[in-house]
């Protein structure tokens, strides 16, 4: 009898340990696009030490040297560790694109082998904690308003860097990611407004998709792209096709972001979901004044 109750006992404790086991993911999450300069090189030159960094060719901008200067220190903090410092007395900072190379600032340390310790901290460093959800109406203009007239099909849409006024902080820190505001797309624009704001954004499961979380917020991005032949407006097709995709997506939220101008139908598919947003043409500049940074 004591053996039988003691294979019963043994019996229930496995059930009940299969019932709790966490269940595992069934694939890993994507990495995510970082939203800090893309790091190609660190090393030591003579008594300095170098950090090049990936972003844009862009003439003389105190903005962003202030921006890759505050990047390159941080970098050299993290690798400190396996990078003695013993010599040294500044740190170089270049940037590369494409074949192109140059030296746009430099650091001096305190002392010799020692890191400043007061560099101030840009701005632009601690906007994700300072500003709010994406898709509040401080983003995204919320309500029914004046739709911009599109030209007649056939005629070329405006580049989005004439058509926007992109203050100068913005575009510094668009160049940070990688962004070119020269040549920009409006998926790019918002990937890198997003990423300013704190949040991770990954790929989605389709080139035209990225998914965006903060916390407990995940919003799924669609990009619609204006080809040189196409309608200028979003198409009825193309809303329906998104909005039926995020609602197979799990996330929370989407959005829609496309260089074309906005159907007045863009009110009545957000009025029916609270949960979706187009960031269409006329809407992309109220995008870059939410950042608050002229």
């Amino acid at each position: 009898m004591l053996l039988l109750a003691l294979a019963g006992l043994i019996i229930l404790s496995v059930r009940l340990v299969r019932r709790v086991r966490p269940r595992s993911s069934a694939q890993p999450e994507p990495d995510p696009l970082a939203p800090v300069p893309n790091l190609q090189d660190l090393s030591v030159s003579g008594d300095a030490i170098q950090v090049t960094f990936g972003v844009p060719m862009v003439e003389d901008d105190p903005i962003l040297t202030d921006l890759l200067c505050y990047y390159a220190l941080e970098a050299v903090r993290r690798a400190r560790q396996t990078l003695p410092l013993e010599g040294l007395d500044r740190v170089e900072v270049f940037v590369v694109h494409g074949d192109r190379s140059k030296q746009v600032g430099s650091v001096d340390f305190e002392e010799p082998g020692k890191l400043p310790e007061n560099f101030p901290v840009p701005e632009i460093v601690g906007l994700s904690e300072a500003t709010r959800d994406p898709l509040d109406s401080d983003f995204v203009a919320s309500g029914i308003s004046s739709t911009p007239t599109p030209p007649p099909e056939g005629e070329a849409l405006a580049p989005l860097a004439a058509f926007l006024t992109i203050p100068a902080k913005v575009e510094a820190a668009l160049r940070l990611q990688g962004v070119d505001p020269g040549n920009m797309t409006a998926g790019a624009l918002v990937r890198g407004i997003l990423a300013l704001r704190g949040y991770t954004v990954s790929p989605g499961p389709d080139s035209a998709t990225f998914h965006a979380r903060k916390g407990a917020a995940t919003v799924m991005v669609r990009e619609i792209p204006h080809l040189a032949d196409g309608h200028p407006e979003l198409t009825e097709s193309d809303m329906r096709r998104f909005v039926m995709d995020m609602a197979g997506s799990r996330m929370a939220r989407g959005m829609l972001v496309t260089e074309k101008y906005g159907p007045f139908s863009v009110y009545e598919w957000e009025r029916r979901d609270p949960r979706i947003r187009f960031v269409t043409r006329e809407r992309l500049q109220k995008a870059i004044d939410a950042l608050a940074l002229g």
